[in-house]
């Protein structure tokens, strides 16, 4: 049956909403508020036109460029560090199109966005951070009732990029938070845990169709997550999986965040080594009925 998508847009306007209160905290950096705010609108605007009328992939790219150097921009101006800048703009482009691949089937994108905002939220250890991440974590509850067990209504890519965009956002204020510790690496191992089963999902499958010489851009059925739907033939317990995987990655990182940075950085590499292996086995399992769209959503 046609489904009506763009529902994710109460995920954007949320994130605007919180941006306006964050004005309101004693002791809020407006530009940083300000910025925040411009960078959903380019990345949930274009989602949004997009999910009306198909757009060029180059379009979209320059869009999203174009809020993850706004995003890149306001943190600048609130830390005056370039690497912070740099590295909160490379995390909105990635995000948001991690979040926009791992968008096929029912509360999946949603879940995730859930669990890592929380984490990330509380990671960031400010009020702006803790504000944030509820707001989008909030924004994606509210969702879900519309996408699960069955779907009535489609997260689109005005929400998925909603989403990318915000917990970019949320990584980017964990990893300052923690590095200000002076831990470095096993910092950035433990900010990462929240989105872990999302990136090696999507990273590993894009770097296999690279180097099969396939058009990546283009739908395609080769994510962990479709493969396993497809075998099923449901979505719920894919959904489930994938959320439970992601809270006991957290749990580890949680369990360790006091030990010394190598007790860290190899509890990281278990994880990453346990979310690989995973995918592996799913991959090497055959699987039936899949088509160039995937599993519906």
């Amino acid at each position: 049956m046609p489904t009506p998508r763009g529902g994710g847009i109460g995920i954007a306007a949320s994130w605007l909403l919180a941006c306006g209160w964050l004005v309101l905290l004693p002791g809020a950096d407006a530009r940083l508020a300000a910025a925040l705010a411009g960078s959903m609108l380019c990345v949930a605007g274009i989602g949004w036109s997009d999910d009306q009328r198909p757009l060029r992939v180059s379009t979209r790219l320059v869009a999203q460029l174009v809020g993850a150097a706004i995003a890149g921009l306001g943190f600048w101006a609130a830390t005056r560090s370039v690497p912070v800048a740099l590295v909160t703009a490379l995390a909105v482009m990635v995000l948001v199109n991690v979040w926009n691949f791992m968008d096929g089937i029912d509360g999946l994108a949603a879940t995730q966005g859930v669990i890592a905002a929380l984490t990330l939220g509380a990671l960031g250890g400010s009020a702006t951070s803790v504000l944030l991440g509820v707001a989008l974590a909030g924004a994606c509850i509210g969702f879900l009732p519309l996408n699960l067990p069955k779907a009535r209504l489609f997260l689109g890519d005005v929400g998925s990029g909603a989403i990318g965009m915000g917990i970019a956002v949320l990584l980017a204020m964990a990893w300052l938070q923690q590095d200000a510790a002076g831990d470095g690496v096993p910092a950035t191992a433990l900010v990462l845990l929240p989105i872990a089963v999302f990136m090696v999902d999507a990273t590993l499958t894009l770097a296999g169709r690279i180097v099969r010489g396939e058009r990546w851009w283009t739908p395609h059925v080769g994510h962990a997550y479709q493969k396993l739907a497809a075998r099923w033939r449901l979505h719920v317990p894919v959904t489930i999986a994938y959320g439970v995987a992601s809270v006991m990655a957290v749990v580890v990182g949680m369990s360790v965040a006091d030990s010394v940075a190598g007790v860290r950085i190899a509890a990281f590499g278990g994880v990453l080594l346990g979310l690989v292996i995973a995918w592996a086995w799913v991959q090497s399992g055959r699987t039936a009925g899949l088509t160039a769209e995937g599993p519906s959503k």
